[in-house]
């Protein structure tokens, strides 16, 4: 992982040290907050069992990076500018591809998100809920 002093275009020398990867040893669990123009990643980070929730298009970029530093996220974005602000609190990742792909493969390595099984399919893909309830097939129809 990048030295929390040492100068990144992905990653801001002034980056939180909660915010830095986990470690080889399992240091923490890895959370992100996915800016919106990156939803299929966002996605496919959840159905891996990855803590991620999305941006919101109209929320301003102050209140983004503070919401990410108070929950203890690491931002994913595709945009560079967001590594330049002095004023950034927290960890940001600039992810270099377009390709959805590409760009779960580059997250998956440079944070060393391993697939597992008892965390695969663990989170809900549309609203990140953790954990499934067993219900019967009549309670289902019931449900609507």
């Amino acid at each position: 992982p990048p030295a929390a002093t040492g100068a990144s275009p992905l990653w801001p020398a002034h980056a939180p040290l909660w915010a830095q990867p986990p470690d080889a040893e399992g240091g923490g669990e890895l959370r992100f907050l996915v800016d919106s123009m990156l939803g299929r990643l966002l996605r496919w980070l959840r159905v891996l069992g990855v803590d991620s929730l999305l941006r919101d298009e109209k929320e301003e970029v102050a209140r983004m990076e503070a919401r990410a530093a108070h929950e203890s996220r690491i931002l994913l974005t595709r945009d560079r500018k967001l590594t330049l602000r002095r004023d950034c609190v927290c960890a940001v990742y600039v992810v270099g591809s377009d390709e959805p792909r590409e760009q779960l493969h580059e997250v998956v390595s440079r944070f060393g998100i391993s697939l597992s099984p008892a965390e695969f399919m663990m989170r809900c893909a549309v609203c990140n809920g953790r954990g499934y309830d067993n219900v019967s097939r009549e309670e289902a129809a019931a449900r609507g």
